[in-house]
């Protein structure tokens, strides 16, 4: 990509520091974060999943085996490793995570990378080919990208939107099994309605992995059911709110969240 325009300032932004922004953060991970203090020393799974997308455009083949790195870091139950150690990472034989461990949006952001890594190379292959995953020997990618929804729909709250877990993009707000998540409820909408795209493409019913057949009209009626919730009850009526209007502090926050 190049970007001609009569602003040097700008062009020199697109062209030169914009790309080696994101090809910085892609080869380092956050690695020069503070909290590096030796408690994590692999690949965060969610943001490694977003910074290949910054460096699709740059290195596609690069980024597309890292992508295949991140997809055998994810569980049969649809599930991601918080953390995928590259260096000592073996598909298929690692220990599940604890179900404390795992954050909510970290699988979700599979929908956002592997489709603009196809679009962006073309490699429709991408989607039926084979890739080890942490506790099962080999699965098919498409039956990979169904999977984070199911995980995000068997963990919903009393309203009906994904719970929190561990984290939910925000690492400092631990919202636990029970407490809610509007923006991981945007997140798995847009999941649900991806996937839908997916296998019609590949002119195949959607099947999670381990499950039988699950027609596209009912993911559909989730998609809409779960878009309805998230107008009606973004400001809830009740339990411990964090991003609402009636918050004293934190009213900018753009992924309100709920406790039980």
């Amino acid at each position: 990509m190049t970007v001609r325009t009569p602003d040097k300032e700008f062009n020199s932004m697109m062209n030169t520091w914009s790309p080696y922004n994101c090809l910085i953060t892609y080869a380092w991970s956050r690695a020069a974060s503070l909290v590096y203090a030796g408690e994590r020393d692999g690949l965060g799974y969610r943001d490694t999943v977003q910074d290949i997308l910054g460096v699709l455009p740059a290195i596609p083949d690069e980024a597309g085996k890292r992508l295949e790195l991140m997809i055998t870091g994810q569980v049969s139950t649809g599930g991601a490793m918080p953390v995928v150690k590259q260096f000592n990472h073996h598909p298929g034989r690692e220990k599940p995570p604890l179900e404390s461990e795992y954050r909510s949006d970290d699988c979700l952001w599979l929908f956002n990378t592997v489709p603009a890594y196809v679009k962006e190379t073309a490699g429709s292959g991408f989607t039926t080919g084979f890739f080890p995953t942490r506790t099962r020997a080999r699965i098919r990618c498409s039956a990979t990208c169904g999977a984070p929804s199911e995980f995000s729909l068997e963990r919903s709250g009393r309203h009906g939107l994904p719970c929190g877990l561990s984290a939910d993009w925000n690492d400092c707000i631990q919202l636990g099994p029970k407490g809610e998540s509007v923006f991981v409820a945007f997140q798995l909408r847009f999941a649900l309605s991806t996937y839908i795209e997916i296998c019609g493409h590949l002119n195949r019913r959607p099947r999670p992995t381990g499950r039988p057949p699950f027609e596209d009209p009912r993911r559909q009626h989730r998609a809409v059911r779960l878009g309805r919730q998230m107008v009606f009850t973004r400001i809830p009526r009740d339990g411990m709110t964090f991003g609402s209007q009636k918050n004293e502090e934190g009213r900018i926050f753009l992924s309100p969240s709920r406790g039980p």
